[in-house]
């Protein structure tokens, strides 16, 4: 019997087809690659877009719940604003000093330019403005207490003239609009330079110094009390002497 032939592989496709094939096959890889790139980008943008419109959705409902309930609320308007009643400023000067007007949101009151007002005004030492929820603010003040008229005359009523000013023990020099019944007792210093003055200023000539010293000493006197000092006068100059004297000799110590 005769054998048959031993079987061989075969290719069943030619090398055209197999390119054909190829070609295909890297076509549907390629187009299958560009529809997940543009899937991912489309993912990408929808969850940007989403993020962006609940953060902006976010905003502008917070901005209007403030403008509804903040700053249009007329429970926030400002209708009590308490002030000291026992100084020599009027409650127009403060507020206006201070720039506060009532009725106003009490959250657009700006509470540093409001203290820096207050303090720029000679009377005032110390101020404190604090914003009490929901309409009001507190307005503390402790206002220099002056010790002395200073006038340039002696014989000129310092209580009634527009050049004199009053002055503290640390020789700030001040005008008050409200007379206290207590500054009409005060002792005048007389003598000064009065036209070179400027509320706030503070003198610093060693015999203004002088003549606040000796009215310091005698604030507790029994025996007498000075009405006036001639702030040139030999008084004024001994005293002036004595208290350079002794500083000279207390630096020297120290």
């Amino acid at each position: 019997m005769r054998k048959p032939p031993p079987i061989r592989n075969r290719r069943v496709s030619n090398t055209r087809q197999r390119k054909q094939q190829h070609l295909l096959e890297v076509t549907v890889r390629r187009d299958i690659a560009r529809k997940q790139q543009t899937r991912k980008v489309l993912g990408v943008t929808c969850r940007i877009v989403l993020s962006v419109g609940l953060i902006l959705g976010a905003f502008f409902a917070g901005k209007e719940g403030l403008r509804r309930f903040l700053w249009e609320n007329p429970d926030y308007y400002l209708t009590d604003v308490r002030v000291p009643a026992d100084g020599a400023l009027t409650r127009e000067q403060i507020l206006a000093a201070a720039q506060i007007v009532e009725g106003r949101n009490i959250f657009e009151i700006d509470l540093a330019r409001a203290r820096a007002g207050l303090d720029a005004l000679p009377q005032v030492d110390r101020v404190e403005v604090q914003r009490v929820l929901p309409n009001r603010i507190n307005i503390q003040i402790a206002e220099r207490r002056p010790i002395a008229w200073v006038a340039a005359r002696a014989d000129e009523d310092p209580s009634v003239s527009e050049k004199a000013f009053l002055i503290d023990a640390r020789g700030v020099v001040m005008r008050s609009k409200t007379m206290l019944p207590e500054y009409l007792l005060l002792p005048v210093i007389s003598g000064a330079p009065v036209e070179n003055y400027a509320p706030g200023q503070v003198v610093k000539t060693l015999e203004m110094q002088a003549a606040l010293d000796l009215i310091r000493l005698n604030a507790d006197s029994t025996f007498f009390q000075i009405r006036n000092i001639v702030s040139s006068s030999p008084i004024a100059t001994t005293c002036t002497r004595r208290l350079v004297w002794t500083r000279s000799i207390s630096s020297r110590r120290d």
